[in-house]
């Protein structure tokens, strides 16, 4: 058995999962739940569908599902006859394999096949009117699916007809990276499609320490991560993953599998290192010999203290860099995500980043 991961620790790491807390978008969550409290609640609801924007990584599957979840508890709690489900869309390559996927789930036992779209959307409106139910769908990858069929799809349209006149069962979640409300041409859709007030932007590198640090403490082993391993894994995911927590986890995970198969009892600097080579290399040996000797001077000094260090920044009076000319190229390799330089209270620490410390002491 490792001694890095608890049972069912990687399974905390994966995108899948949904923990309880989602630090830096309880806001985002807060805002959906009360868009769609009415439904909840058995009341007429307004809006009929809710755009959800923002780059890849910044927390938007994440709140969409919580929210989901949380919908429909309070729903049960109230009696209303309420489901949620949630879909990934980006491999419907039509309106026909959309409703597909959604029925499939939806009814049991329907076929797959003997329907044309229209009798597909009449079939799952029909058997939520039987069951006195209604619905609310979230569509992830939204614009990916429209890309697909070419940025026209009547299904939108035709559900949100469906509640003219207050007989609507069919609501709305649609998230997607890029802005798709261009794509609907008839200015009645884009008004009922709402937009979230809350933006999602990628996080910052401490915001990015707290939501690592949120899954840490259930993936990991206590005592396996400590503060600064947390410091330079948020510090590559704002650099070389843009602030993605998407990558932030996947750089935990190979970090962790990287402690692993050496059966270390602790994930080290150099563990988070060489998985961010491993999933995207900065510098290569052969780049490396074209830097200038002074350069490699002063990378060497970062590397000796990284390799000999259980922690990954230090001080410049550590390492005995204090030289205006030599604090300058140090900027330039941080420029380049070769090394990281983090100034916080009036204190400046470097930290090797783009290469394990191995291959310049090696």
């Amino acid at each position: 058995m490792g001694r890095i991961f608890q049972r069912d620790g990687i399974s905390k790491l994966s995108l899948s999962y949904m923990p309880e807390k989602l630090p830096h978008r309880e806001e985002h969550v807060d805002e959906m739940t009360m868009l769609f409290a009415p439904m909840a609640e058995g009341i007429e609801q307004v809006p009929w569908a809710v755009m959800v924007v923002g780059p890849s990584g910044t927390g938007k599957t994440a709140v969409v599902r919580r929210s989901l979840s949380l919908i429909e508890s309070k729903s049960r709690a109230k009696a209303v006859r309420l489901r949620t489900e949630y879909l990934n869309c980006r491999f419907a390559i039509s309106d026909y394999a959309l409703l597909q996927m959604l029925a499939l789930k939806l009814i049991p036992g329907i076929s797959s096949r003997g329907y044309s779209t229209t009798e597909l959307l009449q079939a799952i409106q029909e058997y939520l009117s039987n069951r006195k139910e209604k619905i609310l769908i979230a569509l992830d990858d939204f614009d990916s699916f429209l890309r697909s069929v070419g940025r026209k799809t009547s299904v939108i349209y035709d559900v949100l007809k469906g509640h003219e006149g207050g007989k609507g069962s069919i609501f709305l979640i649609l998230a997607g990276v890029e802005d798709f409300s261009v794509y609907f041409e008839e200015s009645w859709i884009r008004n009922y499609i709402w937009r979230t007030k809350t933006s999602y932007v990628p996080y910052e590198y401490d915001q990015m320490r707290d939501v690592l640090q949120s899954r840490t403490q259930h993936a990991f082993f206590p005592g396996t991560i400590n503060e600064d391993d947390l410091l330079i894994a948020s510090r590559m995911a704002t650099k070389f993953g843009y602030g993605s927590a998407r990558y932030g986890l996947e750089l935990m995970l190979a970090a962790g599998r990287e402690a692993d198969w050496e059966n270390s009892e602790t994930i080290a600097p150099e563990h988070f290192r060489i998985a961010q080579t491993r999933m995207e290399g900065v510098i290569e040996q052969a780049e490396l010999r074209k830097l200038s000797s002074s350069v490699i001077g002063l990378l060497k000094k970062v590397a000796n203290a990284s390799a000999s260090k259980e922690r990954a920044y230090f001080q410049l009076s550590e390492l005995g860099i204090v030289k205006e000319e030599e604090i300058a190229e140090l900027r330039k390799l941080d420029f380049e995500g070769i090394v990281d330089i983090l100034e916080e209270k009036g204190q400046v620490k470097v930290a090797l980043l783009g290469m394990p410390a191995k291959g310049l002491t090696g």
